[in-house]
């Protein structure tokens, strides 16, 4: 993350000092994780770009669900006016007025914390967001369903402890993110990676530990779902990877496919007893396997999937 911003700042450097502008460089500066980007270099490309790099940016990036704040809502729509000239000074009377309507609001920022409550605003680059409801808790952190102006959701990970194992835990989102990519799993996607919080985009589904409750007490309409977990953590063993904190409750099942929305550490290039002797490994509690997939349902405990899981490991 580090890496890219810098190299989004010396683009920036480099358009003002008069490098032409094109449909790519534009592309690259308004990509997802660049939208906290400052609104003025944004409109000094869109000032600059020629018809080609209007076109691109009008049909295609601002159709993307980063590019849905007020303010890019107006920079797209600048976009039809010809005159350069023109199309600075709408911009600039229509931002006037956006800050001048968030002003008389009132809107109240709040810090972002693992306190949060339903109706709080809070600021993540450029977008205030709602937070909607808290969507779930773990040892380390406590996510919440946040709402941006445009109806876009996000899910937003907070620090439950202000404590270096947290703050470490966190600063991997971005590089686990990564690392589910070579193992070809699909992991919600990091928008905004900060010290003490991540934004990742909303999955819409049932979480894992529903469909396990729900297939293990017979409702044999989540076969395909519980068939599918059972290739999925297949696929991760047989890959030599061995992946901290996995859990049903952090895994979302969208109807034909899971995806992973948090995990503790990914780690690959083990062979097949490393692996499955660090999946077997006891703490101080018990055996991490048998306590993050035996519900705590007296009907779970002989279910076929929970002993499937335990036989890909034991």
């Amino acid at each position: 993350m580090a890496r890219d911003s810098e190299h989004l700042y010396d683009v920036a450097k480099l358009v003002t000092e008069g490098v032409e502008i094109n449909s790519v460089l534009a592309k690259h500066l308004y990509s997802e994780f660049a939208t906290g980007i400052k609104k003025d270099l944004q409109i000094l490309f869109i000032e600059k770009g020629d018809s080609k790099t209007l076109q691109s940016l009008a049909y295609s990036t601002f159709s993307q669900p980063h590019t849905q704040t007020l303010e890019h809502q107006i920079l797209k729509k600048s976009l039809s006016i010809a005159d350069a000239a023109e199309r600075k000074i709408f911009i600039e009377n229509e931002l006037v007025k956006i800050n001048s309507s968030l002003a008389e609001k009132k809107i109240t920022i709040n810090p972002i914390s693992s306190t949060l409550l339903p109706g709080d605003k809070v600021k993540v680059e450029d977008r205030v967001l709602t937070v909607i409801k808290k969507a779930g808790e773990g040892r380390r952190g406590v996510v919440f369903q946040v709402q941006a102006a445009s109806g876009a959701l996000y899910a937003l990970k907070t620090m439950k402890n202000l404590d270096p194992e947290t703050y470490a835990s966190l600063a991997q989102d971005s590089a686990k993110a990564k690392q589910w990519q070579t193992l070809k799993i699909p992991y919600a996607k990091v928008l905004v990676q900060e010290k003490e919080f991540v934004l990742k985009t909303w999955i819409e589904g049932l979480r894992g530990d529903e469909v396990v409750e729900k297939y293990a007490a017979g409702d044999q309409s989540f076969k395909l779902a519980a068939e599918s977990l059972l290739s999925l953590v297949d696929k991760i063993r047989a890959q030599g990877a061995y992946v901290g904190d996995f859990r049903p409750a952090n895994m979302i099942w969208v109807g034909k496919a899971w995806i992973i929305i948090d995990s503790g550490s990914v780690q690959q290039g083990m062979t097949l007893a490393e692996a499955q002797a660090k999946w077997s490994a006891v703490d101080a509690r018990d055996l991490k396997f048998d306590r993050r997939w035996q519900m705590k349902l007296p009907v779970l405990v002989d279910s076929s999937i929970v002993k499937s899981c335990q036989n890909l490991f034991l």
